[in-house]
């Protein structure tokens, strides 16, 4: 009977004991995730150890965990907290041993916590202890293309007939445009709009929604502009008056879908969180809503020397991506796919008694740039922070050469993978003269580059190139002159078309594609690209130990 009575005393004080170790447990996991705030949020100019010792025995307090008794005790480590949940502790002492230690290179802490426990049946007592590790998880957005920012109002034409075009949803455009001002371009280029609101005035309201909901081109202009007006002020109010330009000529059968440029690794919230650049959202939005589209535009109206006219084809093969969220490499952004014709006229070449008109064609496939979060140091004044980022940019291919129409928009076939790109029809006169040129040229992408974004929002760097250089191509120029009836000399007529199209190659790098590289939302980037960040936020919490 006496052992059967000591079995007894004995479970229920180790009970007493499991109970106790579990409640001073929840004590330090509480205290934990109340202490981290000291290390996000420096508005207090205490030191971050006194700080985080003061919010810890404030949580104790509120779980009714008394650290002033006899035996009883909470305390608080600084450390670092690895991806791999590793902790370290900075400093030799503890936040109650030296309150005025203030490591700024902390982003955890640790809680620990003692109380006696005095048995019931057995004599004596024990201390029960626990501990717990807390670290905030930051979040970030990123954007990779070319930044709304280094727009100028030089190219106002060119990117109203690129957007207007696009939004009819591709075919051949000649000379149409929004009619799109100065003040409303400026307004594009420099209004941010809140995702939250936008959603909301197109009745999307969760995380399935920004992915799958169809959203009509012409109704998300419209919308935007409603919502830039309710922000108000001037610049809001110019870009909402251009959206509604560019509504009014907008096909309304063209749709897209949020989720198609926009990642929702972090929720519905922190997408509904962001505050995009007008004129970014709206050349993703088109550009997701184009792909695979054709789109040709006559007389984009750029001056270069030695042309007299040139058009632009093109179709975007996949949309550039953008997103959020924390550090850890679940998520990354890209630059858009693009492929690209332009067909300059440079000129007439004599073929006997014939003047024959010279076309040059280019042809260009550009392929993602990509860019991932690696780290995001926050603080409580945006100057002091920042965000590190893993980015590359695909090498270029430039070509003297064309791709048929069906091939430009083929996304499952590369052209220049698969010999899909032809040497360049230059002239064609049936019964007298067939003349091709080709040549090609590559431009070498950044490889896995390091960009660190600081300083206050919006905080932008760059990776790779955005200088092009087409020497290469000229050099590498071959004219081929064939031909159809009459006899004639081949040779003088290849020099008098090098004469011609060379010039034109040397000025096209600078007067032609560094151009259409600059133009914002088009994300038409060669080798290089525009990264940037507006926004980075410290405050979420987690247990790590």
């Amino acid at each position: 009977m006496l052992m059967i009575l000591a079995a007894v005393a004995l479970s229920v004080d180790i009970g007493d004991m499991i109970w106790r170790q579990r409640q001073v447990q929840g004590v330090v996991d509480m205290a934990s995730l109340d202490a981290i705030r000291a290390l996000g949020d420096r508005r207090d100019t205490s030191t971050r150890c006194t700080q985080a010792l003061t919010y810890a025995r404030q949580s104790a307090d509120r779980n009714n965990f008394d650290y002033s008794l006899s035996g009883f005790s909470v305390d608080v480590y600084l450390g670092t907290v690895d991806s791999n949940r590793n902790w370290t502790q900075l400093g030799p002492n503890s936040c109650n041993t030296d309150p005025t230690y203030n490591p700024t290179s902390a982003n955890a802490v640790k809680v620990v916590a003692t109380r006696p426990v005095l048995f019931r049946f057995l004599p004596g007592s024990d201390n029960v202890l626990a501990d717990a590790i807390a670290t905030t998880v930051g979040q970030a957005d990123l954007h990779m293309g070319t930044w709304a920012a280094r727009a100028s109002t030089t190219y106002l034409s060119q990117y109203d007939k690129l957007l207007t075009c696009m939004g009819k949803g591709g075919g051949t455009c000649s000379n149409q445009t929004s009619s799109l001002t100065a003040v409303g371009y400026s307004g594009l280029t420099s209004a941010t709009i809140n995702m939250g609101s936008l959603f909301t005035q197109l009745g999307i309201g969760s995380t399935s929604d920004i992915a799958n909901t169809s959203v009509n081109y012409k109704n998300f202009l419209t919308a935007a502009a409603t919502v830039l007006n309710a922000q108000g002020g001037a610049t809001n109010v110019n870009a909402a008056t251009a959206l509604t330009s560019l509504a009014a000529t907008a096909d309304n059968t063209l749709s897209f879908k949020f989720g198609n440029f926009i990642t929702t690794t972090s929720g519905y919230g922190s997408a509904a969180a962001l505050n995009m650049n007008v004129s970014d959202l709206i050349g993703a939005a088109v550009e997701v809503a184009n792909t695979a589209h054709f789109v040709e535009v006559d007389n984009l109206g750029l001056t270069i020397p030695g042309v007299s006219s040139f058009n632009m084809k093109m179709s975007v093969i996949e949309a550039p991506q953008w997103g959020q969220g924390p550090a850890d490499g679940s998520w990354s952004v890209h630059t858009a796919q693009i492929r690209s014709e332009f067909d300059l006229s440079v000129g007439s070449v004599m073929v006997g008694l014939t003047s024959v008109p010279i076309t040059l064609k280019l042809y260009v496939e550009t392929a993602n740039g990509t860019g991932t979060l690696s780290n995001i140091a926050c603080a409580s004044d945006p100057a002091n922070g920042s965000v590190t980022v893993n980015a590359s940019t695909s090498a270029v291919s430039l070509y003297i050469g064309e791709v048929s129409n069906s091939a430009m928009t083929n996304v499952s076939v590369d052209p220049a993978q698969s010999n899909g790109v032809s040497a360049a029809t230059l002239a064609n006169v049936a019964g007298l003269v067939n003349i091709t040129g080709s040549g090609s040229m590559s431009l070498a992408g950044a490889n896995n580059a390091t960009v660190t974004l600081s300083g206050p929002f919006t905080r932008t760097g760059t990776v790779g190139t955005f200088t092009t250089n087409t020497d290469t191509l000229r050099n590498n120029l071959a004219v081929t002159v064939t031909s159809l009836g009459l006899p004639l000399s081949t040779g003088p007529i290849s020099t008098a078309v090098s004469a011609l199209v060379k010039p034109v190659l040397d000025v096209t790098d600078t007067a032609l594609l560094n151009v259409i590289d600059a133009l914002p939302g088009v994300s038409f980037d060669l080798a290089g690209a525009d990264l940037w960040n507006t926004w980075a936020d410290c405050t979420s919490r987690k247990l790590v130990g």
